[in-house]
């Protein structure tokens, strides 16, 4: 399961729930040193990426980091990311 704005708040909670049942994570926050501090909490195998899911060739290299450890990913969890402007 690829989780977004992973390192905190909702995303961190469904990354534990989800690592409690088992689930292999890949977690994606811009925030590196929150984000590798929740995955060294988790039970769970897990692939922290920091990335800033705004920033599209990053996130295209993040996609490829999950492709070669999660193939295929069975959820994404899209808990992150700016609206841009869409929001203008």
């Amino acid at each position: 399961v690829v989780i977004t704005g992973a390192a905190r708040g909702v995303g961190a909670a469904l990354a534990a729930a989800l690592a409690g049942r088992g689930a292999r994570l890949a977690l994606l926050d811009h925030d590196g040193a929150a984000l590798r501090a929740t995955a060294a909490a988790l039970p769970a195998t897990t692939l922290a990426l920091p990335v800033d899911v705004t920033d599209a060739e990053a996130l295209h290299d993040a996609a490829e980091a999950v492709r070669g450890r999660l193939v295929p990913p069975s959820a994404v969890v899209a808990n992150a990311g700016g609206a841009g402007s869409f929001m203008k």
